[in-house]
This record gives structure tokens, sequence and C-alpha cells, in this order.
């Protein structure tokens, strides 16, 4: 069972953003299941390491689509993306040192919020970035 599902709720109104969304799931989902379906451990250190690039690739884009549209929030949500980079990056880290030691949906459970501050980024459906 996914541990992050998706729902219209997280839905941002800019569709290249949504789909990014939906591959993070994807991807925390996955870590996720790893213990379950007894992945490697160059398995899930592969799978960790696409998380934290996929996740940067999509705090830029994001961030400089919310400039072309003039959101008013984007300081402070810049600033949620870099402390939750810091912790998916802290926790990659743990994991490589410990791995015996973690505690993955404990680990996952700290950055699975990451819908929890996205919503539509627009007043208006013709200021969204198509």
């Amino acid at each position: 069972m996914p541990l992050f599902e998706w729902s219209d709720d997280y839905e941002t109104g800019i569709p290249d953003i949504d789909k990014d969304h939906k591959e993070i799931f994807s991807l925390i989902n996955r870590l996720h299941d790893s213990p379950k379906k007894f992945f490697s451990q160059s398995e899930i250190e592969e799978v960790i390491a696409r998380l934290l690039a996929y996740v940067r690739y999509h705090f830029e884009r994001e961030e400089n689509l919310l400039s072309v549209i003039g959101y008013g929030e984007l300081e402070s949500h810049a600033a949620s993306h870099k402390a939750l980079a810091k912790q998916m990056n802290d926790y990659a880290q743990l994991y490589r040192s410990y791995p015996e030691a973690f505690e993955m949906d404990k680990g996952l459970s700290q950055i699975t919020h990451l819908g929890g501050y996205h919503g539509s980024y627009a007043e208006e459906p013709s200021q969204q970035v198509q």
C-alpha cells in the first residue's frame, strides 16, 4: 500500500508541477515499499539518489514558474523547499551511514508532507502557467 497517495487536493493548477509532484510521490512510495519487496541496499540507494535529484530539479523548476506568475508567497515557499531538501539530504546521509539501522518509514514520514504546503498558486485560471 502506498505511503503517500495522490489526490485532487494536491492539484496546483499547473500541469507540469502536478506531474512532478506525482513523480516525487511515486519515488517516495517506491522507497516505502523497498523493505517489503526486499530491494538490495544498492537499489535503495539508487532510488534515494533519483529522488534527491528529481526534487532538486523540481524545486528549481517550480520556483521559476512561480516567479513567472508572480506568486506572492514565493520567498516563503522557496524557504520551505530549502528546508525540505536539507531534511531529505540528511535522511539520505543517515541511510548511507547506517543502512541496517535505518527505519525507512520513519524517515519517509518526515518528508511526506511535501504536498501539504502546495495548493493552487493562482487566483484566476488565466494566471496559471500551462
